[in-house]
């Protein structure tokens, strides 16, 4: 082959090769979510084929919980959910991938995650299915349903690819119900025994300050493990009455050998703690 056929062909080979690139990978930009739109955002829904309902985020008067069923509202995990949108605003490497209906590359499989994303005008600000990892995990893909389109992307979001309400809810929920707060009075109450320690002035009420003080803090890091709207029959109760002149009514219960039900009787909240830091709360009565 000559000189002058040789550049011919690494030239023509080059075309081909770029337009084949065209072809298959377009760059499309550099974040999934405008930034702009983060402030507008409403409500999150996570879903795969494994899973018989959504996991759903609902922004409400300014605050996010997790909709567990038709009654029930969680305190969402903030730090959680601002993360996952600062993950769809970053700037990163999005490609689309031509030909492909995304079934090869895993978006309409068992593994993949269907998230939806709306804003407060109905609009629907992102509608993906992920779809399976580079070998590294470097990057993923995703088939885009606003546009019918397959994706690659250098993204963060792929590791909020998680439906469970533990990855989402807030397990510290008692530390916002007593911010700003102080208990005066605790009942306690279990079969028909019930105890009564109030906050008082004096020496002789030091003792009794001293054990709610405790309880106080307590109850203020209690770190639950998941929430639930299971049903439990409850063995222990505490009424936890605020120096605002508001109440806390908690009931308690059994579930398996070594989890409790903690649960909210004004709100129906109900959060899973484990048996040692159900112990840690009931210690002193």
């Amino acid at each position: 082959m000559s000189t002058k056929t040789a550049v011919y062909f690494l030239t023509g080979l080059l075309i081909i090769l770029s337009a084949l690139t065209f072809f298959f990978l377009n760059d499309t930009g550099s974040h999934l979510l405008d930034k702009n739109k983060i402030a507008r955002v409403t409500r999150i829904e996570i879903s795969s084929s494994l899973d018989s309902f959504p996991l759903t985020l609902e922004k409400v008067s300014g605050t996010w919980k997790i909709v567990l069923d038709d009654a029930h509202r969680y305190p969402a995990n903030n730090a959680r959910k601002s993360n996952f949108l600062a993950a769809l605003v970053q700037k990163a490497a999005i490609s689309r991938v031509r030909g492909d209906d995304g079934s090869r590359y895993g978006t309409k499989g068992e593994a993949s995650y269907h998230f939806r994303i709306s804003g407060d005008d109905g609009s629907l600000y992102l509608d993906i299915a992920t779809g399976r990892m580079g070998a590294l995990e470097q990057y993923g893909y995703f088939y885009d349903y606003r546009k019918n389109a397959l994706y690659r992307a250098e993204a963060d979001f792929f590791s909020f690819r998680d439906t469970h309400t533990a990855f989402w809810a807030d397990h510290d929920p008692f530390e916002e119900k007593l911010r700003g707060k102080e208990i005066e009075l605790i009942r306690y109450s279990k079969a028909d025994a019930i105890t009564d320690i109030a906050r008082g002035t004096g020496e002789s009420e030091s003792v009794k300050n001293d054990l709610i003080d405790a309880f106080d803090r307590r109850l203020r890091t209690l770190r639950c493990v998941d929430i639930t709207n299971i049903p439990a029959n409850a063995i222990e109760r505490l009424l936890i009455e605020m120096n605002d002149a508001s109440f806390i009514n908690l009931a308690v219960a059994f579930a398996g050998n070594d989890h409790c039900i903690v649960r909210d009787n004004d709100t129906g909240e109900s959060w899973i703690i484990t048996g040692s830091s159900y112990t840690d709360l009931i210690r002193g009565f």
